[in-house]
């Protein structure tokens, strides 16, 4: 049987029976794009973790449609492995928006851009970001979505980390510490902030202040990756090292 449709909504004291307002652009793909008629069964998620069966009430339009919930449905696996934020210097518009989706895919719990010597310009917004971490969330079959920040200069990200956290950064001129022993010399739940630079890289004086701050610097390989490629290796084999 097909899964049904997921969608992320404000659920705010949702209980069985509840009638939830769908958003309009949520409306509109149940009515218009879908074409899912009342008594269709879908799943709406709350974007922390919540997730319930939900059937279509008559009525449904492409401007506003309601459901209402069923059932509460259980999470067999956890939503993700290691709480993993992702601190990315800025990308061109189109390779962000790609990092941010397939991060969401494997599991990041927030993605931070920074502005670094190397970075370009501004490549893109958060709301659109943020819009794209939803769909990649309804899309995945995760339930909680990742936390997107709005752009902050590299040295503000430096004090970023909870005590206790890992901190690590993928840096090209590392040739010592490989990124895997890096991650693994830490239980697999302690929470990590990963670093990784833009087209360029993170630059000579960048990771000189990574270093003093207290993040270690480690190397993915010999290879020369792109910046979107090393963010989403580094983010899978921290959040599962069964995909390493």
């Amino acid at each position: 049987m097909a899964r049904a449709p997921r969608f992320v909504v404000p659920l705010d004291g949702a209980t069985c029976g509840t009638v939830v307002p769908l958003p309009a652009p949520v409306a509109h793909q149940v009515s218009r794009v879908l074409r899912l008629r009342p008594g269709d069964h879908l799943e709406v998620l709350d974007g922390t973790g919540g997730s319930w069966r939900a059937t279509l009430d008559h009525g449904a339009t492409p401007a506003r449609a309601t459901v209402t919930l069923g059932g509460f449905v259980p999470v067999d696996a956890p939503d993700q492995g290691r709480p993993v934020t992702l601190v990315l210097g800025l990308l061109k518009a189109d390779k962000f928006d790609w990092v941010v989706q397939k991060a969401t895919e494997v599991g990041v719990a927030r993605i931070v851009p920074v502005v670094t010597a190397r970075s370009v310009a501004m490549s893109g917004r958060p709301d659109r970001w943020r819009r794209i971490a939803i769909e990649a969330t309804e899309q995945s079959g995760r339930t909680v979505v990742p936390v997107i920040h709005d752009p902050m200069p590299f040295r503000a990200s430096l004090v970023l980390g909870a005590p206790g956290a890992m901190r690590v950064a993928c840096w090209e001129d590392e040739t010592v510490v490989a990124f895997r022993a890096a991650i693994a010399a830490r239980g697999p739940a302690v929470p990590l902030v990963l670093w990784v630079g833009p087209e360029g890289g993170i630059s000579m004086e960048e990771a000189a202040e990574l270093q003093a701050s207290g993040a270690a610097t480690a190397t993915l390989g010999p290879r020369i990756l792109r910046s979107e490629t090393a963010a989403i290796i580094a983010v899978a084999q921290a959040v599962n090292p069964e995909w390493a």
